[in-house]
């Protein structure tokens, strides 16, 4: 069972498909945009080159 991201997110990852970004409305009420692991991960990597 993969464990790399929050498990509240588990449903929404499995949205997540050729990169789609999945929208969750937090307790807040604010949207707020998840991806799935490998998206994430991605993500993560080019905001740091970008950075």
């Amino acid at each position: 069972m993969p464990t790399a991201y929050p498990r509240r997110l588990e449903k929404y990852v499995a949205d997540c498909v050729g990169g789609e970004n999945i929208e969750i409305r937090e307790r807040s009420r604010e949207k707020i945009l998840y991806f799935c692991v490998f998206c994430h991960k991605e993500e993560k990597q080019t905001d740091k080159q970008n950075s």
